[in-house]
């Protein structure tokens, strides 16, 4: 593994010294994929996030709070006892 790592170092230096312009090519190269690669990125993750407003979260606690409730009355119904969280 580390006889590649050498090997490719040694091609790299190589083509540096015969072709200046590989580094400059390189730079650029890498900066249009990884913006590319980025706005792919943003792009995905922009159209997931859904912004919901205050109203909206309440709303959702009272409903999961309701959901809950009844199902512990739903518990307590089949097995004809308490909850153990209604003390």
């Amino acid at each position: 593994m580390i006889g590649i790592i050498i090997w490719a170092i040694l091609i790299i230096f190589i083509v540096i010294c015969v072709c200046p312009g590989f580094i400059t090519a390189l730079i650029i190269n890498s900066a249009i994929v990884l913006s590319v690669y980025g706005l792919i990125w943003w792009a995905k993750s922009g159209c997931k996030i859904k912004r919901k407003s205050k109203c909206n979260k309440a709303q959702s606690n009272v409903d999961a709070i309701q959901d809950r409730e009844k199902a512990i009355d739903e518990w307590e119904r089949k097995w004809g006892r308490k909850h153990p969280c209604r003390k």
